[in-house]
């Protein structure tokens, strides 16, 4: 795992995209706040608009961003954040971006996001008031099973063939909010 500060610096310039990388302090508090408020208050998380899917594959909520839909057409903070993450890769193609909720109980599987080696995953982690006594990490599966702590603003990395999961919540009331870019490399 390679860990980038960019207040330290930014070099994205992703030297081999076999590895897991770890990106804090890429987004300036104002947007963490901002895509906070507008993933936890969401009105497809208050009013029930999400996938019900039940599983045990996928968190328990899901909303699908990119291709948009009527749900969150005017949300404007996700292709934001796709046009901040995306600037160093090499061509590529957005496939997707989606909103995962994942309650205290809900454990989630290994799972790929694609299965050939052109794909990549990014994930950003939305709650702002978070706990570290809540876990709720990512386990990515690469050359061995390593996790990814939960920190608000954070982004990782990775290859969407490596297998991973959501860790859920411990003791907390809020639902561990991620979002999912995800594109296919040219």
């Amino acid at each position: 795992m390679i860990h980038i500060d960019a207040s330290k610096g930014l070099d994205l310039t992703f030297k081999t995209l076999n590895e897991v990388y770890v990106i804090d302090n890429l987004f300036p508090e104002w947007f963490i706040e901002y895509v906070h408020a507008h993933t936890i208050w969401a009105p497809a998380w208050l009013f029930g608009r999400t996938s019900g899917d039940n599983t045990g594959e996928l968190p328990a909520f899901s909303q699908q961003i990119f291709p948009p839909n009527a749900v969150n057409a005017d949300n404007n903070c996700f292709d934001m954040m796709y046009q901040a993450l995306s600037k160093t890769l090499p061509p590529h193609n957005l496939t997707e971006i989606v909103v995962n909720g994942q309650q205290s109980f809900h454990d989630t599987v290994f799972h790929q996001d694609c299965e050939d080696d052109a794909g990549l995953t990014f994930i950003y982690y939305v709650n702002k008031d978070y706990n570290p006594e809540w876990g709720g990490g990512t386990a990515i599966e690469y050359d061995n099973v390593t996790t990814v702590d939960f920190v608000p603003g954070r982004v990782a990395l990775f290859k969407g063939m490596y297998y991973h999961k959501g860790c859920s919540f411990v003791n907390s009331p809020e639902l561990r909010t991620t979002v999912a870019i995800k594109v296919a490399l040219l």
